[in-house]
């Protein structure tokens, strides 16, 4: 967790969004993590259990969360969700969104049509884990919902981001709707299983 809270911390993101997030889960030590990098790093914290109410998706923010709100996607195997947190950015309500989808296509198209429908109009963001490449339905649906991908816009090196180790995938994004992208990067820390995904937006 101090390494997690040292990459966010050298990240300068102002809003994060954490995929399989224990919370009081004995392989966590019973630990609730989301609350302790909250306190870590003075960020406010919002939190959806998804897998057996120990395991979920979690968003931290140094900016104040005026609202929040989750809801869990249709899953055929292991339960998962989408968590929104709508803060003030210029002066305008963002409506920043974390995700986790799962494995296999059938449930990820189901599960991101359901995520899609909940986000509804206007600005927003939406990250996290889609286990999905850039030659996806799933990316291709993303674009077609006007999203855009900040690593293609500017058109930037491939950011592969699974395994950490020796990343070879693309599976992990930060989509934006509104908010116009201005740089992208992958960070190389070790931190998790994955490595972080860093967008900076106006």
């Amino acid at each position: 967790l101090e390494e997690q809270a040292r990459t966010i911390e050298a990240s300068g993101a102002d809003v994060i969004a954490l995929q399989e997030v224990d919370t009081g889960r004995l392989t966590s030590y019973g630990i609730d993590d989301a609350l302790w990098l909250s306190r870590r790093l003075g960020m406010e914290v919002i939190y959806l259990p998804t897998v057996e109410h120990t395991t979920g998706i979690a968003m931290l923010s140094r900016l104040a969360i005026n609202e929040s709100e989750g809801t869990l996607l249709p899953s055929d195997k292991e339960p998962t969700g989408i968590l929104r947190a709508t803060i003030d950015v210029g002066g305008l309500p963002l409506k920043a969104h974390a995700i986790w989808l799962g494995l296999s296509p059938r449930e990820r198209a189901q599960q991101q049509s359901a995520a899609l429908a909940f986000i509804g109009k206007g600005r927003a963001t939406l990250a996290g884990d889609m286990n999905a490449t850039p030659d996806s339905p799933v990316y291709e649906t993303m674009l077609e919902n006007g999203y855009v991908d900040p690593f293609a816009a500017l058109g930037l090196e491939e950011a592969f981001t699974d395994p950490a180790e020796t990343p070879h995938k693309r599976i992990d994004y930060v989509w934006l709707r509104g908010p116009k992208p201005l740089s992208g990067r992958v960070l190389d820390s070790l931190a998790s299983d994955h490595r972080m995904v860093v967008v900076e937006a106006r």
